[in-house]
């Protein structure tokens, strides 16, 4: 990357903060991981350490068209740089991760940007008054919502039956009933698009008996009970004695659909009340009409 470098003193330390080029680590020096307990570090060094005069050096390199935004095009690179300058001041001797880094961009950018884009900054776009008030705290609520889905993971990979039924299957294997519950899926969708408030409350209840406001996506079946519960309720309205199908003969449906939805989820490891309020109907529609 071709950046010009910009010099700042942070710290006691001068860096080239807003280029990725390595100039303060040598080839021979190992590239950055960066993972998830850098996300803690990350904000207590904006909120900490990071001066106003380096704050809008970062500003102006990403908001190009001065529009006084960081639009939602231009969020992964300002997320970009703002690990750069991150890793350049408190990890001088690693090399920066380039910005087509595909490991980078998958565990850490991607997932970031779709969350804050999803829970965090409207449509417009960032405004600077909410980066330098807020990017700090939703840096570390994201940190808390990534660690504790984690934590669930680790707990929940010793269910091999679960994990078996999630795998996905070729179409041709699949028992009659996942093929034709393929074709009523956009039904479904709209079944579910079309209840009001209370019935989704009702439904959210079955699947969230904590009322934790979320379910865990890494639990195996999680996904899988809150599809055959929809599908339930859909054959229930068409005709009150309509015969559904056993779990078992829909699984390689819901295999599939829950790889396609989770993939479209601002943060794959989980599924907010929220979310199944606004967006599930259209992701499932989504994942139908794939």
């Amino acid at each position: 990357h071709s950046s010009s470098a910009i010099q700042s003193t942070v710290g006691g330390l001068k860096v080239q903060t807003i280029s990725s080029e390595d100039e303060g680590a040598s080839k021979s020096d190992p590239v950055f991981e960066f993972n998830s307990e850098h996300l803690v570090q990350l904000a207590n060094y904006f909120e900490n350490e990071m001066t106003g005069q380096l704050k809008k050096k970062l500003w102006e390199k990403v908001d190009k068209d001065a529009s006084s935004l960081i639009e939602a095009n231009e969020m992964s690179l300002f997320l970009y740089y703002s690990f750069v300058i991150f890793i350049k001041t408190k990890f001088p001797q690693s090399r920066i991760p380039k910005k087509d880094n595909v490991p980078f961009n998958r565990r850490m950018l991607t997932p970031l940007k779709k969350w804050l884009l999803h829970y965090k900054v409207s449509k417009q776009g960032l405004s600077y008054e909410e980066f330098d008030k807020y990017f700090s705290a939703w840096i570390r609520e994201y940190h808390r919502d990534v660690t504790s889905s984690a934590k669930s993971l680790s707990v929940h990979t010793t269910e091999k039956t679960a994990s078996q039924n999630m795998q996905r299957v070729p179409r041709e294997q699949w028992p009659k009933p996942s093929v034709e519950w393929e074709r009523k899926l956009g039904d479904v969708a709209l079944t579910l698009a079309k209840a009001d408030a209370r019935t989704k409350s009702r439904l959210w209840d079955k699947i969230d008996p904590t009322s934790a406001g979320r379910i865990d996506t890494t639990k195996p079946l999680a996904l899988f009970r809150l599809l055959y519960l929809l599908v339930c309720y859909h054959a229930k309205l068409e005709a009150r004695h309509a015969k559904v199908p056993k779990v078992e003969d829909l699984q390689p449906l819901f295999a599939e659909v829950v790889y396609k939805i989770r993939r479209n989820l601002p943060n794959e490891h989980l599924l907010s009340k929220q979310d199944f309020f606004q967006h599930f109907a259209r992701s499932l529609k989504d994942a139908a009409n794939e």
